[in-house]
């Protein structure tokens, strides 16, 4: 992937609208994104809700993006997925620093009650996978309580 110029238009918390030069195949609804203001140092993730054009022709994204900063973590699995699932220990996935519970693990890896732990800022924490809140083709956005 490379870097784009894109322009907010519009936010709020739970989004932003972005216009963008033209639509690529990469600008696919479900597709993880990364941004950068030019104003700030740190990175955020979105989602794409939407891609379409505006009643000018413009190019326009509608992105889901994730309060707190996104932290990669090492997921330790406590017990074996599924057959089916990711297999093996020592999955990637990303936090966020605030305390929503939600993880953004690989494709194939949700397993309902699956066990794994991560540490976050020095924190082990143990807990169990309870809820598959989307998915997409690059991510799972998973919902976990602490064991």
């Amino acid at each position: 992937s490379r870097l784009e110029d894109w322009t907010q238009v519009d936010g709020s918390d739970e989004g932003v609208g972005i216009s963008i030069p033209m639509i690529q195949s990469q600008h696919v609804a479900g597709s993880l994104v990364s941004m950068r203001y030019a104003d700030e140092a740190g990175w955020h993730l979105g989602i794409v809700r939407r891609v379409g054009h505006d009643k000018d022709g413009s190019s326009k994204l509608g992105l889901k993006t994730f309060q707190g900063s996104p932290q990669i973590v090492q997921i330790t699995l406590s017990e074996q997925p599924a057959e089916g699932s990711a297999n093996g220990t020592g999955i990637r996935a990303i936090s966020f620093d605030s305390s929503d519970c939600q993880l953004l693990i690989p494709t194939g890896t949700y397993v309902e009650g699956l066990k794994m732990s991560f540490s976050l800022n020095s924190v082990t924490r143990n807990v169990r996978l309870v809820r598959l809140i989307e998915s997409g083709p690059d991510f799972e956005l998973v919902g976990f309580a602490d064991e």
